[in-house]
Parts: C-alpha cells; structure tokens; sequence
C-alpha cells in the first residue's frame, strides 16, 4: 500500500471513471452522418469515378436470381 492510504492505481481508476463520466454527460456522441460520412467529395478517387460515370453514363442494373423446384413447369414459365 502506498504511504498516504491510496494505492496508485485506485487513482487511475477514479479519474478513468470520472473523465468518462464527463464525456457522457456533455459530450455529444451522436453520430454526424452528413455527405461525406463515406466518401468525401474531395477525394482524389470519388472525383476520377464521377468524372467517368460523367463520360459513360449508365443505367442502374437489376439481377435477379430466381430458383424453384422444377423451371421447366408451365407455372414457372409462365410467370
């Protein structure tokens, strides 16, 4: 045991809960999802893939995977 009561690391203990406590009191710790949450606008990367999607546009695409138990059923076909 340290000479003055406390050992040093009860300290370190205290001050870790308090300062968390402080955080989560005052802090904000909603998160801000805002444009840039993934891809920043003035990343070198997303700037080259918008300068290409302008130069060759394309439609959104759709695939779609569809399985049953007998594909070659007039139900099936059918739909």
């Amino acid at each position: 045991m340290h000479p003055n009561g406390f050992a040093p690391h009860w300290i370190a203990v205290g001050v870790t809960v308090a300062l968390s406590a402080l955080v989560g009191f005052f802090g904000d710790l909603r998160p801000q999802v805002d444009e840039n949450f993934f891809f920043s606008s003035n990343d070198p990367q997303f700037q080259e893939n918008s300068k290409i999607n302008q130069m060759f546009p394309s439609g959104s695409q759709l695939i779609l995977s569809v399985s049953a138990p007998e594909i070659a059923s007039d139900a099936y076909l059918g739909a």
